[in-house]
């Protein structure tokens, strides 16, 4: 599945033409997101939110700087990156941390990220990389099939900012066109939290959980090779990072 994408052309119109579907969508999705942090803690945890989503999608704060366990999640990577695989496409880059990891292994890699400082700032620190993409893409349902095809797709909490903002049915069938373009993805959920509900998981009951999300997405049409629990700023939360063998999936939306 291996494909060259580094000199397809910026997808400025698509942005343009989401930006009506995205006002009028994160409107409710944020409404929901206040509920239920104030559901959980009260005021203090609203505002708690309010600084966490201001650092990692508004602010020019290394969003990798915040995370103690992107060593361990870049092994876990690398030990299945075959030596067939030619490209390597991560969803919701951030700062490119697994981009500049995969670019030195010469791998093809793209890398779409929807904040627009951080597109640039990454893109300049990754210049001298010429087999490295960054392209800024706020992803959505009426978008999402414009992703190209790759070897391997790091999906990295990001499927429960989908539901939060488009709702169960439309993530789902997002992450489903994500396993659809893939031959392997790593996924990362949040192990502290149910995704319908938003209600806390205990991290240890994390894996299982994810299990039946996962099984109730795509039933018995993808395989999973390893579930490896992953530590999240300073230990205070543990993620479950699934290796995803999605080779023989096709996604054929009714």
């Amino acid at each position: 599945m291996a494909i060259s994408f580094i000199h397809m052309p910026l997808t400025i119109f698509s942005n343009l033409r989401n930006i009506k579907y995205r006002l009028i969508d994160q409107r409710g999705a944020t409404f929901r997101r206040l509920r239920e942090l104030y559901k959980k803690g009260g005021i203090r945890e609203v505002l708690r939110g309010i600084r966490d989503y201001y650092r990692h999608n508004v602010s020019d704060r290394t969003y990798q700087d915040t995370r103690v366990d992107n060593e361990l999640r870049w092994q876990l990577i690398e030990s299945y990156l075959k030596p067939e695989f030619e490209t390597l496409m991560d969803l919701g880059c951030a700062d490119g941390y697994f981009v500049k990891d995969a670019a030195r292994l010469n791998l093809e890699v793209l890398g779409l990220e929807h904040n627009i400082n951080r597109v640039k700032k990454t893109s300049k620190r990754l210049s001298s990389y010429q087999n490295v993409e960054i392209r800024q893409l706020t992803i959505a349902p009426n978008n999402i099939n414009e992703i190209p095809e790759s070897d391997v797709i790091l999906f990295l909490t990001v499927h429960h900012h989908w539901v939060y903002q488009y709702g169960w049915s439309d993530a789902a069938d997002m992450f489903r066109t994500v396993c659809d373009r893939g031959n392997l993805v790593f996924y990362e959920p949040p192990g502290n939290e149910a995704l319908e509900s938003g209600d806390e998981l205990n991290p240890a009951k994390s894996q299982k959980y994810y299990r039946d999300v996962l099984k109730d997405v795509f039933g018995d049409s993808i395989s999973i090779l390893h579930v490896e629990m992953a530590a999240y700023k300073g230990g205070k939360r543990s993620d479950p990072v699934f290796v995803l063998d999605t080779s023989d999936y096709v996604f054929q939306p009714e």
